[in-house]
């Protein structure tokens, strides 16, 4: 299962590239992404995985088209590499973890996204990329004091 999973400012920001982490620090928000994706693998693109390192309890890919790219503690791949596997690995679970143009090439195969939106605006300049909210339906969500979170599931129906 591919599941892309984000948190994104009232004014649609997801990162800042002059910045070596993100725009904002919630600890209730990272504390709710470790334990969504403990025991996954977390899927990066070069930028982010540089930038946000391996995370203990989960395994890594880094998406490059470098063949010979490596990052300690990263599997790198390609994008058509990953998905071969990820079709392999039916009872995979893969979190695909930004950065923008990842999740604009990945969000095709996603079967679901868990999508927090903050309740502030920040400064940066990477943007979240249009979702297709017209394929998916909310299954639940979740109101914490700066942001809610939806959980997202593609209709079959569509």
């Amino acid at each position: 299962m591919i599941t892309l999973i984000a948190a994104v400012s009232d004014n649609g920001i997801i990162g800042d590239s002059t910045l070596d982490s993100m725009p904002w620090h919630c600890k209730d928000e990272l504390r709710q992404f470790r334990t969504i994706t403990m025991g996954g693998t977390l899927v990066m693109g070069r930028v982010t995985a540089e930038q946000v390192g391996k995370l203990p309890g989960r395994e890594a890919i880094v998406l490059s088209r470098d063949p010979e790219y490596k990052l300690d503690g990263f599997t790198p791949m390609s994008t058509e590499k990953f998905l071969l596997e990820s079709e392999a690995a039916a009872a995979g679970r893969y979190y695909i973890c930004g950065g923008a143009e990842i999740y604009k090439q990945l969000l095709p195969y996603c079967d679901n996204m868990i999508i927090s939106y903050m309740k502030f605006e920040c400064s940066g300049d990477v943007l979240m990329p249009e979702l297709p909210l017209d394929i998916f339906f909310v299954s639940n969500y979740t109101k914490h004091e700066e942001f809610v979170t939806y959980h997202y599931y593609k209709n079959s129906m569509k």
